[in-house]
This record gives structure tokens, C-alpha cells and sequence, in this order.
């Protein structure tokens, strides 16, 4: 059976993520290394999402006041509650908007 288009779009994207990954290989710094990693990730899930749903990094703060550690990848969705916090890609979220975490 042939891919349709939507699969060969979408094996495209994940492909495209796979090399830019890879070309990091030679970078000796692991933060700058992982924090490029985390921006090529959200790329590619932000083009899957409809514009319902945010992505960034940061810590999630529930309504205790409790705190997360560090997450790479936040997917929140706007239509709850908007970050308490957010410059460029870096916030902290409440709990209640949060769909996912990587």
C-alpha cells in the first residue's frame, strides 16, 4: 500500500528532525547540545498542533504551590489557563493547562 500524503509529509519532518539531531554530534557543550535538541523537538511537534496548544520549557507549578523539576518540553493548551510566566520558550505553567511533558 502506498504512504498517502499526510504520512510522507509527516516522515519528511521526522526525517529532517533525525539529521539536524545528529549534525550536534560534534558539539563538545551537552547544554547547548541538549537545548538545541529541545528546540528541533518542539519544531516538529508545533507542526502537528493546531494553534490551541502552546510548547515551551520550564517548570509546572500545581494550585499547593508545589513545583516540578526542570521539564525539556512543556505542551500546555491556551485555552485554560496561560502561563503564569513565559519569555521566548522558558515559563512556568500551571498544572491545570498542561497536556504533556517530555
Amino acid at each position: 500500500m502506498s504512504d498517502t500524503l499526510i504520512q510522507k509529509y509527516a516522515t519528511s519532518v521526522v526525517r529532517d528532525f533525525m539529521v539536524r539531531a545528529g549534525d550536534l554530534k560534534g558539539l563538545i557543550h551537552d547544554l547547548t547540545k541538549g537545548e538545541l535538541k529541545e528546540l528541533f523537538v518542539s519544531r516538529v511537534l508545533k507542526s502537528f498542533l493546531t494553534s490551541q496548544f502552546g510548547i515551551g520549557s520550564g517548570i509546572i507549578l500545581n494550585r499547593r504551590g508545589q513545583q516540578s523539576s526542570q521539564m525539556d518540553v512543556v505542551i500546555y493548551d491556551n485555552r485554560i489557563i496561560l502561563p503564569f510566566i513565559r519569555e521566548q520558550n522558558i515559563g512556568v505553567y500551571p498544572a491545570e493547562s498542561v497536556i504533556a511533558t517530555i
